[in-house]
């Protein structure tokens, strides 16, 4: 069989299997196969190298750390180790520079076009050598492939007089069969599990609300995707416009309409310190859950889904994990109960927070302040304290957020917008490396940008504690 990749890509033959010495041959189509894989892989990471340095000479930073990451998550490719090295040796010349504005939305559309013709290229040619090797007798190599290669695709099945079409390729009939067996059916049309889907395993029919930038399912119908689709697709711009960044894969939102679902979820995916949340932004499976059965007031539903979004988006797009300070912060600004407005048509986001609840946390013996804040996480504050604490966390990690860039002096907010650009830009390498707990459970290595933070502001914290207390003091 034959690697067949458009120009400038290599072209690896690989042979047919002969009727005799069956098992020998497959073993050689197989490790043909392989080899082939990674002469691919090592041809897509010499690119994604020079989208990245193109895209960081154009001060696009997130972009630029997601193609060097995507290299080195490239396993078993010989360059792995020469992308590392390059991260490491330029963290001061290269990943420390700063833009002097943002990047230009034509600067930002000319990096998404090249990505994602790069990666249709990689996914075509990916679908192509499983293609050839099941003509080669390799059925379940090739189905499996196959698979893995529609659900990162993320589309409906095409099904044409019995066989699947996809990428350019028309897959075999009994290929066809099984992977359209699998499939769900939502509204009408047929998608492979993703590892959310998976995970979920509900029996109850989806409905969805879906373009090229975000996909709404809901249990209770087509309409209710549909509303909170035009409240989370109106949401798409502030984020970009925020992060300097546009998602690189469709934004998922689960409207889970049951509790006892959602905690099910929680124990199937080993995430149960979240069970006392109505809303979850599963990064790994690339999806924001809220609990609608959660709510009384719609309003409040809706602050939900924005705040879930702004973790996913932030996450997709800059993959440096955050301070829980700064990552709830952040998504308060967007998805905070009286920080925006909704009439159905026209989101406005970024209004200050009720006076009410900055009263609630000085009246309380509750608040964190600024040195708390910095070691702070929600997650335990949430199982800590039965969840009584966590209002008060929220609310603290906004006004920390606004106060450093509104409230303490030009000169914080610049260090600030620097501290953000780092890691938005993900100098910080260690931070990839997630950390295991007694229990087995991984997390975010959130100290790297933590670190940084503490460095950048070394001389300015005790004062900024002094004044972020006055500027409580002083909201109106």
């Amino acid at each position: 069989m034959a690697l067949r990749l458009a120009a400038p890509l290599c072209v690896v033959a690989l042979p047919i299997l002969a009727s005799t010495g069956h098992a020998v041959q497959a073993e050689e189509v197989r490790r043909k196969y392989e080899g082939a894989l990674r002469e691919l892989g090592e041809t897509m990471a010499a690119e994604q190298l020079e989208l990245a340095s193109s895209a960081r000479k154009k001060g696009l930073y997130p972009q630029a750390a997601r193609e060097l990451h995507a290299c080195l998550e490239r396993a078993g490719t010989p360059r792995a180790a020469e992308y590392l090295s390059l991260m490491q040796t330029r963290d001061k010349e290269w990943w420390q520079r700063r833009p002097t504005s943002k990047p230009t939305a034509s600067a930002l559309a000319a990096y998404d076009r090249k990505a994602g013709e790069l990666r249709e290229r990689e996914l075509r040619s990916r679908l192509e050598l499983a293609l050839d090797v099941a003509r080669d007798g390799l059925a379940e190599t090739a189905l499996a492939d196959a698979r893995k290669l529609l659900v990162e695709l993320d589309e409906a099945l095409e099904m044409r007089g019995g066989r699947l079409r996809a990428l350019g390729s028309t897959l075999p009939a009994d290929l066809s069969e099984r992977l359209w067996a699998e499939a769900v059916d939502i509204d009408g049309r047929r998608y492979l599990k993703d590892a959310f889907l998976e995970a979920l395993d509900a029996d109850e029919r989806l409905h969805e609300a879906r373009d090229e930038l975000l996909s709404v399912r809901s249990q209770r119908g087509v309409d209710e995707a549909r509303a909170f689709h035009g409240l989370a697709r109106a949401l798409v711009p502030y984020l970009e416009e925020e992060l300097a960044s546009r998602a690189h894969r469709r934004l998922n939102l689960f409207l889970c309409a049951s509790r006892n679902l959602y905690e099910r979820y929680l124990e199937r995916t080993k995430q149960t310190e979240f069970r006392r949340v109505s809303g979850l932004a599963d990064v790994q499976r690339n999806t924001a859950i809220v609990v609608l059965d959660d709510f009384l007031d719609p309003r409040d539903a809706q602050a939900c889904v924005l705040h879930e979004l702004t973790h996913l988006f932030m996450y997709q797009v800059a993959p440096t994990p955050m301070p829980s300070w700064y990552a709830e912060g952040l998504a308060e600004i967007y998805g905070a109960q009286g920080t925006f407005t909704w009439d159905g048509a026209t989101l406005t986001v970024g209004g200050r927070l009720p006076a009410e609840r900055i009263r609630s946390l000085l009246a309380s013996d509750s608040r964190f302040g600024l040195s708390h804040m910095l070691e702070g996480d929600a997650v335990h504050v949430w199982t800590s304290s039965g969840g009584d604490r966590a209002p008060e966390f929220y609310t603290d990690a906004w006004a920390l957020l606004t106060f450093l860039r509104e409230g303490a002096g030009r000169r914080a907010a610049a260090t600030l917008l620097e501290w953000e650009i780092t890691c938005r830009g993900d100098g910080l390498v260690g931070a990839r490396q997630p950390i295991e707990d007694e229990k087995g459970r991984w997390s975010a290595n959130v100290r790297p940008a933590h670190e940084l933070f503490r460095e950048l502001f070394a001389s300015e914290l005790a004062e900024l504690e002094d004044e972020f207390a006055a500027w409580l003091a002083e909201y109106e």
